[in-house]
């Protein structure tokens, strides 16, 4: 599954990927040999966001990248988070994808249900109703769809930085799609043949993906992530309260109070990603089989997936989107990867939409 930022793309061997995530910036050099990607260097610096304030400023992290990573590829992919793109599933017209663009342009209330203007979007067409018109009117076939869009601004904005970096902007990708190509391409038989719920938690965004047998049966975006989750603040004013002769003490209440800290705030997170499960099981007649969690929001923290594991009455778990992707890193790199490997669940997956 992928978005094209622009035209269909021949089979690539390389590319970098560059993304744009809430707190960090990543960049990855991804490699295609002997038919599986291999990942040959990686980049992240924390920006917090400050790149979409000018196209010079994206242009300014795209070079700090090309300086450090020294990549011999111009073929530049992107992957955007759920801050800068949007990504839903809606019923169309069976028309040609340029002309099902055109309609969302004009008309994102009507088929997504929200008002984007001034938005550019992409489709892809998941299958095909063939039921029975619902009113005598509707005479029309329609298609499930799924559709990533981001603002014209942001897109105009990432071109020109690469036409100022001098690389070739190939291919944009929202986050959540990024996710879904990496669990197909670490768990491939589960996602062909399982109904499968995955959350992946970021920084300052959620996403809740369920794979049905291959297709993509639900997405959706929640304003939820690890910095909800920060335990800086409490533990602060906790410590205040105790010197070094009871530091033992202080321990112990720190870890309670963090793990009802994030049992606390985790609470109407997993609500809504029960919901979610639940109207995806009602309504189409199926189980979830199990939950595969991922993200630096989750996974950097045992208490965080305890906390899921722990509301969810379905198996859960953890799964590292680098795990299948060979390596030949710089030994440097390779040594750190375990401290970061996180966050390049997006990275990844938009990697694979290019290179395949």
């Amino acid at each position: 599954m992928k978005f094209s930022s622009s035209k269909k793309l021949k089979p690539q061997n390389q590319a970098i990927v560059f993304d744009f995530g809430a707190l960090w910036f990543k960049a990855l050099h991804l490699s295609f040999k002997d038919g599986r990607p291999v990942l040959m260097n990686y980049f992240l610096e924390r920006q917090e966001g400050e790149y979409f304030k000018s196209p010079d400023n994206l242009s300014k992290c795209i070079e700090s990248v090309v300086k450090n990573l020294g990549v011999p590829t111009k073929k530049a992919v992107v992957s955007l988070n759920a801050s800068n793109s949007v990504m839903k599933q809606t019923m169309m017209p069976v028309v040609p994808l340029p002309d099902m663009r055109k309609m969302l342009r004009v008309g994102a209330q009507n088929y997504l249900g929200q008002q984007l203007d001034n938005h550019t979007f992409d489709c892809e067409v998941i299958s095909l109703d063939e039921k029975e018109p619902e009113t005598p009117s509707s005479d029309e076939n329609r298609s499930r769809v799924l559709v990533g869009g981001t603002k014209q601004n942001t897109m105009s904005d990432l071109k020109q930085a690469f036409n100022k970096s001098k690389y070739s902007l190939e291919h944009v990708v929202p986050s959540q799609v990024g996710i879904i190509n990496s669990f197909e391409y670490c768990f491939p038989e589960k996602f062909k043949s399982s109904t499968i719920g995955l959350i992946d938690i970021g920084h300052s965004h959620s996403s809740i993906c369920i794979i049905d047998c291959g297709d993509v049966g639900l997405t959706r975006n929640i304003q939820f992530g690890g910095d909800n989750l920060s335990v800086k603040e409490p533990v602060e004013q906790l410590a205040m309260g105790f010197d070094e002769s009871t530091a033992f003490s202080l321990q112990e209440e720190l870890e309670a109070r963090s793990e009802d800290f994030i049992e606390d705030r985790l609470s109407s997170f997993m609500s809504e990603v029960s919901a979610s499960l639940d109207f995806y099981a009602y309504t189409q007649e199926k189980e979830i089989d199990e939950i595969y969690v991922s993200g630096a929001g989750a996974l950097n923290s045992d208490a965080i997936f305890r906390g899921i594991a722990s509301k969810m009455p379905l198996k859960c778990n953890a799964w590292d989107p680098l795990d299948k992707i060979q390596r030949r890193l710089p030994i440097d790199k390779d040594k750190q990867l375990m401290e970061y490997k996180n966050q390049f669940g997006a990275s990844i997956g938009a990697g694979l939409a290019f290179l395949n």
